[in-house]
């Protein structure tokens, strides 16, 4: 089965996003081939792209959205914190604990 990508009409493979999109950028996840090198660049790409999305739902946060969009924003930065795995405390002993 070839890859899939998540576009605006739902899930597709890459030759009918060729087809579908004049121009699609491609997102793909690393492999354990890639070199060091080309990972941080990829990495420095996704961070790039997550600046943009994040400047997005900022946005939401002065606009007319309803409650239940803010909650799914809310969520998917929460979910991003959790799944980035860093810790972070404003001092020693009072640590931030997300909820999972």
């Amino acid at each position: 089965m070839s890859k899939q990508y998540r576009t605006p009409k739902g899930p597709m493979e890459k030759i009918l996003c060729e087809i579908t999109y004049p121009l699609p950028v491609y997102f793909d996840r690393p492999s354990e081939t890639m070199t060091k090198h080309h990972l941080q660049v990829m990495l420095l790409e996704r961070c790039e792209e997550a600046k943009r999305i994040i400047s997005m739902i900022e946005s939401m946060a002065d606009a007319n959205v309803e409650k239940a969009r803010l909650r799914k924003y809310i969520n998917a930065l929460h979910d991003f914190h959790n799944a980035a795995d860093f810790y972070s405390a404003e001092a020693p002993g009072k640590p931030h604990l997300w909820e999972v």
